[in-house]
């Protein structure tokens, strides 16, 4: 199947993973390793029963990297539920030209349809108050993330026109939605954000998130974008509305967050054919959800 992922910029392999550990930090060079996956960014290896590495494949996710190995040690303090923090950053060699970590491996798999139990969102909600409150003065910006939507905007209307002629998802109802959220103003304060708190970036377990995992993207901006998650992870209406509750959200942010939930819909529905099926599951389930809060 064809993949719409970057052409990785350097190969990576379990040899070399082998390697760097070995030197680096011999007391996990007796672990097994195994390949897991690769994304836009990284490619992930699993390590003995605890632990997973996680290297970048292109130079720019370097950079995403350090995001998580400056961020992540000071907020796993802070926060209720277990976050990806780096238990060891390895350094650039002769073999490989950057910085790359240990993290912890969580037992589950992504948060997709049906996946978490509805009081999960309302656990989700106090864990993103917890998180939106922090200082992000030195937080980096991201120029995709938790900007104005207006900058969105003419992305989406462009898989808006792709969508029509492929999927009958995109709707008045939802072209509406977007347009509202595009007509809100952007909040003049700044808060601390994920910025990419889709469905694989979240772990069930037993119905439960055992984690928050690839904080690459955090940044700083309108916490709309973080809000999202609650029709992305949950299929239930009230379980929606009771995380809104519980967080504070007002009718101007439930608009901004709505409309971030269509921007990450139509763009997981716009990419499923050339990359997973996974995206096509998750942009219906999140239209289905912005649906039923229309009505």
């Amino acid at each position: 199947m064809a993949t719409a992922y970057p052409k990785a910029e350097i190969e990576i392999t379990s040899e070399l993973v082998q390697k760097l550990i070995s030197t680096q930090f011999p007391e996990f060079s007796t672990l097994n390793i195994s390949f897991l996956n690769e994304g836009f960014d990284n490619e992930n290896y699993r390590l003995g029963e605890k632990y997973m590495v996680r290297l970048p494949r292109r130079k720019v996710a370097v950079e995403l990297l350090w995001n998580e190995i400056n961020w992540l040690p000071q907020l796993q303090r802070l926060l209720p539920i277990p976050i990806s923090a780096p238990v060891k950053v390895g350094k650039a060699t002769e073999n490989f030209p950057w910085v790359w970590a240990i993290i912890p491996w969580y037992e589950g798999e992504i948060a997709g349809a049906g996946k978490l139990a509805r009081e999960e969102a309302v656990r989700m909600a106090d864990f993103l108050k917890i998180l939106h409150a922090q200082d992000c003065e030195n937080a980096p910006l991201n120029p995709h993330r938790g900007i104005p939507l207006i900058q969105k905007n003419d992305l989406v209307l462009s898989y808006f026109e792709k969508l029509k002629t492929t999927t009958n998802f995109i709707s008045s109802e939802i072209a509406f939605l977007w347009q509202k959220a595009v007509n809100e103003p952007y909040p003049a304060k700044f808060s601390l954000l994920h910025g990419d708190l889709h469905p694989c970036n979240v772990i069930a377990h037993e119905q439960k998130i055992s984690a928050i995992i690839d904080w690459g993207d955090l940044t700083k901006g309108d916490i709309a974008n973080d809000l999202a998650c609650f029709w992305m992870l949950f299929g239930d209406k009230i379980a929606r509305q009771n995380a809104l509750q519980r967080y504070g959200a007002d009718e101007s942010l439930i608009r901004r967050s709505m409309g971030w939930a269509v921007f990450f819909a139509v763009i997981f529905l716009g990419i499923a054919e050339e990359v997973s099926p996974t995206y096509k599951e998750s942009g219906a389930f999140m239209i289905k959800n912005l649906l039923e809060d229309c009505k």
